[in-house]
């Protein structure tokens, strides 16, 4: 979500940006940015999204062994 948030931004300051810096705002230009910013940020979740999958699946194998590990050696004292 703050990635998402941070690309709004970001799409806004190049606005911004476009709209102060040309005396015509070049709106095919503009069409393209935020056509970038948009298939970025759809490509920028999906990666956050399979990351923080991975790292919870690794986090949730591990306290699975840890839970195996005391059962074994709780039973064997």
């Amino acid at each position: 979500m703050t990635i998402f948030v941070f690309h709004i931004f970001h799409l806004y300051v190049t606005y911004i940006n476009n709209r102060t810096y040309s005396c015509v705002v070049n709106y095919t230009q503009m069409c393209k940015t935020i056509v970038f910013e948009i298939v970025y940020i759809i490509i920028l979740q999906h990666i956050y999204e399979i990351h923080m999958n991975s790292y919870s699946n690794i986090y949730v194998r591990n306290i699975a062994d840890i839970k195996t590990i005391n059962n074994f050696v709780y039973h064997n004292k």
